[in-house]
């Protein structure tokens, strides 16, 4: 993989990447109140892995790791996130972004990006300033909202509704992957999911969004889903450290990163 690829999946991460005393996801629910905090995550220290089984297949799997700043105070993120893809082969790659400038570390050399390259991942006033902004509708992804107390968390499950929660994910991956109109067909395949979210019972922040919905994929649609008849797609999402300041160091020594 590239090293600009590498941005690629990055940026997904950081522009790239709600819970219940009810039994619903009213207006003042817990569910929709972690909802509205998205905007109010700014930093914190991310794990997320998305994982894409076909049947027949040893499937594919995506993790990002590391702090992350999007405050908007600096014209680019504060980050050190691992790319870590794992499909057949291992690809690793770090991006690193002191908020004035970006670098990938890549199979053992680091570069610097110009302001060109860099500009995708541009944070701030019109851009990516909170994780709100990766159009995550988890209020939506989850249909008659149950929440139990677990000490200083609340734990908020119910029925998936696949329909929102992968044509949010369609979108956050981008154009080469499913189409919104494609993840709605694939949603009327389910044979079995199950989801949870852990928040804040006191701020209502967003700790923890795990997925798993097992699908029976149309044969037009198997090309761009591993070519199976079926297909597992797992969802973990943890945040810790959240609205805690995030500072990141540029490397000692990157050359310009020449095409």
């Amino acid at each position: 993989m590239s090293v600009l690829r590498s941005r690629r999946s990055a940026a997904v991460a950081l522009s790239a990447g709600g819970l219940f005393l009810g039994a619903c996801g009213g207006s003042d629910s817990p569910l929709q109140q972690t909802a509205d905090r998205l905007a109010d995550i700014r930093s914190g220290e991310l794990d997320f892995t998305i994982r894409l089984v076909p049947s027949g297949s040893a499937g594919v799997s995506v993790g990002l790791r590391g702090p992350f700043s999007l405050s908007g105070d600096k014209p680019l993120p504060v980050a050190r996130i691992r790319f870590d893809r794992r499909a057949g082969q291992r690809t690793q790659a770090t991006f690193i972004s002191t908020g004035k400038q970006a670098f990938v570390a890549t199979a053992g050399r680091t570069v610097r990006l110009s302001d060109d390259q860099a500009s995708g991942l541009r944070v701030g006033e019109g851009e990516a300033t909170s994780l709100e902004d990766l159009g995550l509708n988890i209020d939506r992804w989850i249909k008659d909202a149950r929440t139990t107390r677990q000490r200083d968390l609340d734990r908020i499950t119910g029925t998936l509704d696949a329909s929102e929660a992968l044509g949010d994910l369609a979108r956050i991956a981008g154009r080469d992957t499913l189409g919104e109109d494609e993840a709605e067909r694939l949603s009327r395949t389910v044979s079995g999911s199950s989801i949870e979210i852990r928040t804040g019972a006191k701020d209502r922040l967003l700790r923890r969004l795990t997925l798993s919905v097992d699908l029976a994929v149309p044969p037009e649609l198997r090309a761009k889903t591993g070519g199976g008849s079926g297909l597992k797609v797992e969802v973990d999402l943890r945040l810790r450290d959240i609205n805690r300041p995030v500072r990141v160091d540029p490397p000692a020594s990157a050359p310009p990163l020449t095409r």
